[in-house]
């Protein structure tokens, strides 16, 4: 366990350096401002429209990452993972092996919108 408190201490500074505190928070998918290129997500609670699912995900400074997706019959699938910064790009690695492991290059960050990039959110 300690190994990976280190770790995720090491990636909170390094994380904490490239995109600042906004970063460790939870934060919902607005498909209404994506693009072909962009994922665009709002912290939880921002005032979105309704929507049937939304994904989402909280980064955590202690290393683990809570990603919500939209699981079988639409209905959300919580799944626990870990993250670590590797050069300029957050990588997630699910606790669960019936999950892969994908990566975030986040392009915008600001305390009220997270934008990444689209292709980034798949192996």
């Amino acid at each position: 366990m300690l190994p990976m408190l280190m770790l995720g201490c090491s990636s909170t500074q390094k994380a904490t350096r490239l995109w600042g505190e906004e970063l460790f928070q939870s934060w919902v998918h607005t498909h209404e401002e994506s693009s072909p290129e962009l994922m665009v997500f709002r912290p939880a609670g921002h005032d979105l429209p309704l929507s049937r699912n939304r994904e989402g995900f909280e980064i955590r400074k202690d290393g683990t990452f809570v990603h919500t997706t939209i699981g079988k019959r639409d209905y959300p699938e919580t799944v626990e993972a870990h993250w670590k910064v590797k050069k300029s790009i957050m990588v997630v690695q699910p606790e669960n092996e019936g999950h892969e492991a994908f990566s975030l290059e986040i392009v915008e960050l600001a305390p009220d919108r997270l934008a990444v990039k689209k292709q980034a959110l798949s192996k």
